[in-house]
């Protein structure tokens, strides 16, 4: 896949430099949503367990939907009206730590447990797209739609902590780089002309992107009474999600475990490998600058 990316890049080059063909620079930042899929679904799994299982909860984790784009992409004007465009972008998915706060009773004394999570996803986009400009009264209308390679990555902080015992567990969580997935991606701008060769822009673009098998390095602490039981690391842990039997109830959760950890037993269905998805929509204006 590199090879083909690097092999497109050079034809683009190629092509802008052999041929009279006009070229343009196009540089665009915004706000982006997306669905996040199994991620979203296993939080509010995990925030309808601290409902039912506590007898009283402070906070709630949040669904991670709303982050920031930026882009850059260089258009190759094949004629007036159609062009061919070359993007390497950012997006950035994330939220500050959260801390949800359980109460109960055990023979009548009180015990808290407390959960913290920060959750970060990333993912850098290489996109080629066909456009279509249509004029449209002194403003062009810009249709665009291609193929695009996502290099993403996830990370996780949690800690989760007990006055029972005096608990505590730390967790982190690191893909470093899901790799490359492939997704898509089309939408329609806005083009008004500022003066010679600017324009302001607006772009509204959809997508569909899905990762799997997210898979990355963690450390694992856990201590008991103080005296810490647990203090590993390694290279193989997974995003998973599954249900989980509570009362009678199935929800839907979320865990980063190895393999040999995975959630097992009766009380457990449907465990895998998660997906979180990149698939959403997202809004950026800016500049184009012809040449």
């Amino acid at each position: 896949m590199k090879k083909v990316i690097l092999g497109v890049v050079l034809c683009l080059f190629l092509a802008t430099f052999s041929f009279s063909m006009g070229f343009s620079l196009k540089l665009t930042g915004g706000a982006a949503y997306i669905t996040s899929g199994g991620y979203n679904d296993g939080i509010e799994g995990i925030n309808a367990f601290y409902a039912a299982d506590y007898t009283s909860v402070s906070g709630a984790f949040s669904k991670l939907n709303l982050g920031m784009s930026f882009g850059g992409e260089v258009i190759l004007d094949i004629n007036e009206n159609f062009g061919i465009g070359l993007g390497v972008g950012y997006m950035q998915f994330s939220h500050d730590t959260e801390t949800v706060t359980g109460n109960w009773n055990f023979f009548g004394i009180p015990f808290v447990d407390t959960l913290t999570l920060k959750p970060t996803v990333t993912s850098i986009p290489i996109t080629l797209n066909l456009h279509y400009m249509m004029p449209m009264g002194g403003v062009n209308l810009n249709l665009f739609a291609g193929v695009g390679y996502y290099i993403s990555k996830m990370k996780v902080d949690q800690s989760a902590n007990s006055t029972f015992l005096t608990i505590a567990t730390t967790y982190t969580f690191d893909s470093n780089s899901i790799g490359g997935q492939i997704g898509f991606q089309g939408g329609l701008g806005l083009e008004i002309p500022l003066g010679g060769n600017f324009s302001f822009v607006v772009d509204i673009t959809g997508r569909y992107v899905s990762l799997s098998d997210i898979k990355g390095d963690y450390t694992d602490y856990k201590s008991l009474l103080g005296i810490p039981i647990v203090n590993a690391a390694g290279t193989d842990s997974y995003f998973y999600t599954f249900e989980h039997n509570l009362s009678g109830t199935w929800d839907k959760r979320l865990v980063w475990v190895t393999d040999a950890d995975k959630p097992s037993g009766a009380s457990n269905r449907t465990v895998a490998h998660g997906k979180f998805d990149l698939t959403g929509v997202s809004a950026q204006a800016g500049f184009k600058i012809g040449f």
